[in-house]
């Protein structure tokens, strides 16, 4: 009696908990590296025009062909500068 509780019961069971916590596991290991990134302006013929991506926690400023890269806040004014990790 209690093998056929065992294998019909506890038994998958076992298998749904192990299912559930290895899918967590292999989740976590995603690549998160571009989960930070924003998209980066230059202010180029009187609005802002995206050119790249950029990191704003990053420690180097974030240039696109020698000029900065910066937000935007609307379509004419382009916000703070970017910057990126290396």
């Amino acid at each position: 009696m209690k093998t056929n509780v065992f294998k019909k019961v506890l038994l998958p069971m076992l298998a749904l908990f192990m299912a559930v916590g290895l899918a967590f596991a292999t989740n976590s290991t995603e690549n998160t590296n571009n989960a930070a990134t924003v998209p980066g302006y230059i202010f180029q013929n009187g609005i802002c025009e995206q050119v790249t991506t950029c990191d704003p926690a990053g420690m180097l400023d974030c240039t696109y062909s020698g000029n900065q890269v910066y937000s935007k806040i609307n379509q004419t004014i382009c916000g703070e500068p970017l910057k990126y990790n290396p």
